[in-house]
């Protein structure tokens, strides 16, 4: 998950909807006391802490928006004649979608995918993980910087049932194939009528921590953070021949993780919030 926030190639604007009683939490600073941790990390449920103590839920109130188009990109690094985990296929937006959680407006900037889940819960990684990038709205200042927040969805392959991830992730021919090039002219799919909500599980319960990005943005020496994470609880599935055709972009033989930061050891305050 990197520090790269992508230009919205259409602007469009929205009204401020009025928060629903789901979003009614305390301010965003009451947890501001809480640090942050290296991500991605194992969730041992046995030791989140339920309800929130800070009362927050997250409202996505702006992901309501009608069918839109999403461009897809491979998003690599600088060294393009080879392949490097910290590289991904990600999407862009056609429309602004936004979100509320503690009192803050987020903008969502990108999803990309990782071929094997980054987070763990009780030490079970699972087949794959979405990343939907958030930023805050407002413009940064030294005493007021830019917040980042990551809806997190853990992916299982399935050969029944699909979701709308396979709509963006869909291998067609020619201008539809999914972008995997790297020194070539930049490849780019563009995907119509999606709807964003369906890219997220339906409302219920997720878990929260503060902990970094997962991959490095080009030049940094370490993980970006604080970052407000929401892990969904619960998993969506996903085409089992549309993520093995994902997935075949880091070989197993010399990507044992695939494009996906390993958990690391820390142990963060986690609790569980609403999603709306």
């Amino acid at each position: 998950m990197e520090q790269h926030l992508a230009r919205l190639t259409t602007t469009v604007p929205i009204s401020r909807l009025p928060t629903s009683s789901c979003s009614l939490s305390a301010d965003a600073a009451a947890a501001g006391g809480v640090s942050a941790v290296e991500s991605p990390i194992d969730i041992d449920t046995a030791r989140v802490i339920t309800p929130d103590p800070w009362g927050r839920s997250i409202d996505l109130w702006g992901y309501d928006t009608p069918s839109q188009t999403v461009t897809m990109t491979y998003h690599g690094r600088p060294s393009c004649d080879r392949r490097h985990a910290m590289e991904d296929v990600r999407g862009e937006f056609s429309t602004r979608n936004r979100i509320d959680f503690g009192g803050r407006e987020y903008e969502l900037k990108n999803i990309h995918y990782h071929a094997v889940s980054e987070h763990n819960v009780d030490g079970v990684q699972l087949d794959g993980e979405a990343h939907l990038l958030h930023e805050t709205v407002h413009t940064p200042t030294p005493a007021r910087p830019r917040k980042l927040l990551v809806l997190a969805v853990r992916l299982t392959m399935s050969a029944t049932n699909g979701s709308q991830h396979d709509a963006l992730l869909a291998n067609g021919t020619g201008a539809q194939a999914l972008p995997s090039e790297t020194c070539a002219t930049p490849m780019s799919a563009v995907r119509p009528d999606i709807i964003v909500r369906d890219l997220l599980p339906p409302p219920g319960s997720a878990w929260w921590y503060r902990g970094s990005l997962t991959t490095k943005a080009n030049g940094d020496a370490d993980y970006h953070k604080p970052v407000d994470w929401i892990v969904f609880q619960e998993t969506m599935a996903v085409d089992w021949a549309v993520w093995e055709h994902y997935r075949s972009i880091w070989p197993l033989r010399d990507f044992p993780n695939r494009n996906a930061k390993p958990a690391t050891n820390a142990s963060p305050i986690v609790t569980a919030i609403s999603v709306c």
